[in-house]
């Protein structure tokens, strides 16, 4: 399971009233660390969804994923969110960028998903800034 599309899953469990923000911004931290876990099965072992909720999730997550050619960062974009669980987002996806060693970051089509979580708040008034991201 790749991270992305567990963030996805996550987002989307949110969005339809499956998670809090309390639980969405926990999962996201939790997905920083870049586990490959299967965040469907994770929520079912731990009562928080069911199997039928699991498999439907998963159904539209990876629907939304073809959608987009394939491109879970550019469906990560697509999802409304507020500018708080935005932020918590693009931690997730700078702190995966940034390697564990020390060493020199591997190269990260960053831009790409900023832009598209930008585009997603596109509805805000002209003038606005994308919201930085607070260093780690």
């Amino acid at each position: 399971m790749k991270r992305e599309e567990n963030l996805l899953f996550g987002l989307y469990a949110w969005r339809v009233g499956l998670l809090n923000r309390d639980q969405i911004s926990s999962v996201v931290k939790t997905m920083r660390t870049g586990t490959d876990v299967d965040l469907g099965r994770s929520l079912t072992k731990r009562g928080v969804l069911d199997v039928a909720q699991s498999d439907a999730l998963w159904a539209f997550t990876y629907a939304q994923i073809a959608r987009t050619g394939g491109d879970a960062r550019r469906a990560l974009g697509l999802v409304p969110m507020d500018e708080e669980i935005k932020q918590v987002v693009m931690g997730s996806l700078l702190a995966h960028a940034v390697p564990p060693s020390g060493g020199d970051p591997p190269t990260l089509r960053l831009p790409d998903a900023r832009e598209a979580i930008e585009e997603a708040g596109s509805e805000e008034p002209a003038g606005d800034e994308p919201p930085e991201v607070p260093p780690e």
